[in-house]
């Protein structure tokens, strides 16, 4: 970045302010850098958990490969082909993006209900259970807590063949969840729609809706109708 900035300001000197797409992305690669620094502050001051590992590579992959692109965009562009190259051969040894298995290990991460997701979210607001954020936040709690672990049990009921298909009554009958855990299974179905629910309108009603005609304005105005 060092390189590359500097290589523009020599050669570009004030006409930089006016390569509007050039100054933008050495903005864009400074800001993910900035962000890439604050990542690993936070996670020093944080001790340096291991639980946040995971967290902290996926972020400075993210970071870093947001900024090599950008670098690398600048440097296609340049208006100087062979300086643009220059930038592109020394300052853009690769470019790095975080894999779908460091993907995999952030999800997990946050999904799993505990001290490291509780400091993670803490100081973001939650409402009350009857709000938009506090219902999602209950049914994440009951899905984690209740919802998996219930289904688990039935795939390796069916897996192992004590039931023939992931049916509730089925698996009540042979023995793997009890009626009482199906009551709750079903009242954590109910919490997750209220959650991804959207609002719905009946197609009769939208196609029987009166719409009101667009009232035709006169395009000449009084005062073109008064001259002579």
């Amino acid at each position: 970045f060092n390189l590359s900035s500097n290589i523009a300001l020599a050669h570009l000197a004030g006409n930089l302010k006016k390569r509007g797409h050039t100054s933008r992305r050495l903005g864009d690669v400074m800001s993910n850098l900035y962000m890439a620094s604050c990542v690993l502050r936070m996670y020093e001051v944080q001790g340096r958990k291991k639980e946040d590992l995971p967290l902290l590579k996926w972020s400075m992959e993210h970071l870093i490969g947001n900024a090599e692109e950008a670098l690398g965009d600048m440097a296609d562009n340049y208006p100087n082909k062979f300086l643009g190259g220059l930038m592109k051969f020394v300052g853009m040894p690769r470019r790095s993006k975080p894999t779908d298995k460091m993907g995999t290990e952030v999800i997990k991460t946050i999904l799993n209900p505990g001290a490291d997701r509780d400091r993670l979210t803490d100081g973001i607001f939650v409402s009350s259970a009857d709000d938009a954020t506090g219902k999602l936040e209950k049914a994440f709690t009951a899905t984690v807590e209740i919802l998996e672990p219930l289904e688990k049990k039935m795939k390796k009921a069916r897996k192992e063949g004590t039931i023939s298909a992931f049916d509730r009554d089925e698996a009540v009958k042979a023995g793997v969840i009890t009626k009482a855990e199906k009551k709750e299974m079903e009242k954590v179905d109910q919490m997750i729609r209220e959650v991804v629910d959207v609002d719905h309108f009946d197609s009769y009603k939208i196609e029987d809706a009166k719409v009101a005609k667009p009232k035709k304005v006169k395009a000449v105005s009084k005062a073109r109708k008064a001259a002579p």
